[in-house]
């Protein structure tokens, strides 16, 4: 088992380095994009299905908004995205912090300001607020009430149809 897991990574990086190398991007910003999306696109398979990956901005309860996020993983079976990406190229999203499992920084180059940057980015991001859980919370633009008892049935045992 040993031997085939480390063909498969000399597999991805050699799938990754052709990523690295090859690029159309003009700009120093645009360098980053391919590599991000190269490294979710080879992660998420092996994520359960629960898990969606996304790139953009996390909207916390009171609409404070995150910095933007190279990677996003999050809840796609009960939420989803608050703003959708335009088109395949575009990056943009935002997701409800209440989805959210965690975010990634991914960086091309590793050095002591790029990660003493990315610290401080995940710093500011550990500030967002998210709603407080009760059974009754399924979004944030939802609010079921299930904080109130619901009594179905009155002291007779009967069921109460005022209380529906």
């Amino acid at each position: 088992m040993k031997n085939h897991l480390l063909k498969g990574i000399e597999k991805v990086s050699s799938l990754l380095d052709v990523e690295f190398s090859y690029t159309v991007a003009q700009h120093s910003f645009e360098l980053g994009v391919p590599l991000e999306n190269a490294l979710k696109n080879w992660f998420a398979p092996y994520f359960p299905k629960r898990y969606g990956f996304g790139s953009g901005y996390m909207v916390d309860k009171n609409e404070k908004v995150s910095n933007q996020c190279d990677w996003i993983i999050y809840d796609p079976i009960f939420f989803n995205p608050l703003i959708h990406k335009a088109s395949q190229i575009d990056n943009v999203e935002f997701f409800p912090f209440d989805s959210v499992y965690g975010c990634v920084e991914v960086k091309r180059t590793l050095s002591a300001d790029t990660l003493d940057k990315a610290i401080n980015q995940l710093k500011e991001i550990r500030s967002l607020e998210r709603e407080n859980a009760n059974p009754g919370y399924f979004h944030p633009l939802l609010d079921f009430g299930a904080t109130s008892h619901i009594n179905l049935k009155d002291s007779s045992g009967h069921l109460n149809p005022t209380d529906f």
